[in-house]
């Protein structure tokens, strides 16, 4: 394996990929013909968080708060059968696999055991948020 095959690029720039193109579209472009290459999109108002002077400087997240449960998606097995290794846990099917609701962190071990017992795998753990109903609601 050649080294140019090994490397990559990740592109931190202010615009659009959708937007007008740009040099920067005709650069990396070109160098994907090469490498392999990512264009990221800044989050709005990214450059607040990186100045010191910004008013976002090292600002904790409105998110940091614990969330109050955990949603663990998971395949390879069905409801009824995870059902047998964890009872009265909270499980709807989805049409990817399971959606296993948990009430905190502490939980996934036990999750994770019993979907090792029924044959299944975790695909993602993460916080449930409030949606934005809910959010503008409360």
């Amino acid at each position: 394996m050649d080294k140019a095959s090994q490397l990559g690029i990740i592109a931190l720039v202010p615009d659009d990929w959708d937007g007008i193109v740009t040099l920067r579209h005709q650069v990396l472009r070109r160098l994907a013909q090469y490498y392999q290459v990512v264009w990221v999109e800044p989050a709005l108002n990214w450059r607040e968080f990186l100045k010191p002077s910004g008013s976002h400087f090292l600002a904790s997240d409105r998110w940091s708060e614990p969330s109050p449960s955990m949603e663990v998606l998971a395949t390879g097995t069905d409801a009824e059968t995870l059902r047998q290794h964890l009872p009265g846990a909270d499980i709807t099917p989805t049409p990817r696999g399971l959606r296993i609701e948990i009430s905190s962190e502490d939980e996934i071990e036990g999750v994770l055991s019993a979907l090792r017992k029924a044959g299944g795998k975790i695909v993602s753990v993460q916080p449930v948020k409030q949606s934005l109903e809910e959010l503008f609601l409360d």
